[in-house]
């Protein structure tokens, strides 16, 4: 990955536009499938975010943002701000860019 590209790409990524909000009571098999849908950015308990955060180590990681793949699978970035946590599946064009597959 091309931590450089990523890097730049972050702004346009971690706009909070349009987030879904996090249901209370949420099972983790939703919150999977809520986060797993590219381009969405998602809201995630700090849990979620804790979790994903120590169960591989980051492909990325800046200040209290991270991106978190398994294998070949598409990035997901994480991130905090103003005390609430979020998430954002990249699509498989974002991904290729921020790994400098292709140019931005």
């Amino acid at each position: 990955m091309s931590a450089t590209t990523l890097s730049a790409m972050l702004p346009s990524l971690m706009k909070l536009e349009g987030v879904v909000p996090q249901p209370e009571n949420e099972k983790w098999s939703d919150m999977i499938a809520r986060i797993n849908v590219p381009g969405r950015v998602v809201e995630v308990a700090g849990e979620t975010y804790d979790y994903f955060l120590e169960v591989l180590p980051p492909r990325f990681m800046r200040g209290w943002m991270f991106a978190f793949a398994e294998g070949e699978e598409p990035l997901t970035i994480f991130w905090q701000k103003d005390c609430k946590f979020y998430a954002r599946r990249l699509s498989d064009q974002e991904h290729d860019q921020a790994c400098g597959r292709v140019p931005l």
